[in-house]
């Protein structure tokens, strides 16, 4: 019986012995300067770190746990002591997250079905809602969602989305009066043309702009300090134009009549301008239509009609200017109605020729006068001699 008793105290002894937790171990203080394997058995020919875990670690703590540590300073995860790069933290105490060296990368993963939510590839690139990023930052979407939101929900923020074709209110680059009211002051459309609307959400043109002061009169306000707004072409070809204003334009860009768009304002490549029409020719300046103006100069006149009073100029006798009008039924140097019908007039050029004509018609009129004096003077003389 004695016997018996001695084994059963030392069976309790040694289960005893045997049923130590981790707890009962650390009490006292106690470490190891060992590697530390949990969830399995050391396996060979693994190169032993100093924990390692056979199988996934959970965290389990009570809500709101979080802490920025004992200080104030020091994050949940830290290191004690002074900054010696001791890893995972470097000199600076900054938390090193790496991967394996082997072009490895590191995955963030959510959701009831487990799904990629951000990626950080081994190249450097960081992937958001895709597991391939091909830039720095790659964020993927291809809903009316946004991919990317500056601001809060209550003031002015700018989102950038991926949105699907042709979805009216949203914009791959959109701006918010309002965080939540689709729309906005500035929206690049995804609906095949690349439309960008100033002050609307639905942009029709490539370039769609509202009021700049809500009343209507215009569609935008443009204002430059010194050089105001500059229109550049690619080609100074006369095929090519810097500028073209037109009426009666249709959303599509063509005529919303069998009549077309009518250019009012046109300014080819080769500076050449018209008013009214798209093609001004060789003209600087080709207006389809009637001009008013207070003033207009005409400068740089090759040859004016001051040589009409000059001593060797010859002036053709009425006699001479009468067979000249009988001939060709227009004055000389003058053109005819055909040919301003066809070829038009240059103003400097045919005032200069009406004043050589006024001219000339001042030489007839005082030539004419030295006749008549010469006349009256004999009628007076013999009227003199009959009395």
């Amino acid at each position: 019986m004695k016997i018996i008793s001695l084994t059963v105290i030392a069976l309790c002894s040694a289960v005893c012995a045997f049923s130590q937790t981790l707890q009962s171990i650390t009490d006292n203080g106690n470490y190891t300067t060992k590697n530390v394997w949990i969830g399995m058995a050391p396996a060979g020919g693994v190169a032993e770190n100093c924990l390692n875990i056979g199988g996934k670690i959970k965290l389990l703590g009570l809500a709101q746990t979080y802490t920025t540590g004992a200080d104030g300073n020091q994050p949940t995860i830290f290191r004690s002591g002074i900054a010696t790069m001791a890893y995972p933290f470097n000199a600076f105490d900054n938390l090193i997250l790496q991967a394996g060296i082997q072009g490895k990368d590191i995955l963030f993963v959510t959701g009831s079905t487990p799904r990629e939510r951000l990626v950080v590839k081994s190249d450097g690139n960081i992937g958001i809602g895709t597991a391939s990023p091909i830039a720095p930052l790659d964020i993927a979407t291809s809903t009316n969602t946004f991919g990317l939101k500056i601001g809060d929900a209550a003031k002015s923020n700018i989102r950038i989305a991926g949105t699907t074709e042709g979805a009216e209110g949203y914009g791959l680059i959109q701006t918010f009066t309002n965080g939540t009211t689709a729309g906005g002051n500035l929206v690049l459309q995804r609906d095949g043309s690349g439309k960008v609307g100033i002050g609307l959400p639905s942009p029709r043109y490539v370039l769609h702009t509202v009021a700049y002061n809500n009343s209507g009169a215009a569609a935008a306000l443009l204002w430059g300090q010194q050089y105001g707004v500059m229109i550049g072409v690619e080609n100074n070809s006369p095929n090519y134009y810097a500028l073209n204003v037109a009426g009666n334009v249709s959303p599509l860009g063509s005529g919303n009549t069998n009549e077309g768009a009518r250019s009012l304002l046109s300014v080819r490549a080769d500076g050449n301008v018209g008013i009214g029409t798209l093609n001004p020719g060789t003209y600087k300046l080709a207006v389809d239509g009637t001009v008013g103006a207070r003033r207009i100069k005409v400068t740089q006149q090759t040859s004016w009609a001051d040589f009409v009073f000059h001593e060797n100029y010859r002036l053709p006798s009425l006699q001479e200017l009468e067979g000249y009008i009988q001939q060709h039924k227009h004055l000389p140097d003058v053109p005819t109605a055909k040919e301003v019908q066809e070829n038009g007039i240059d103003i400097g050029d045919m005032n200069a020729t009406l004043l050589q004509k006024v001219e000339e018609l001042t030489l007839y009129i005082i030539q004419l006068n030295k006749k008549n004096e010469a006349l009256e003077k004999r009628v007076a003389e013999m009227e003199k001699q009959k009395k």
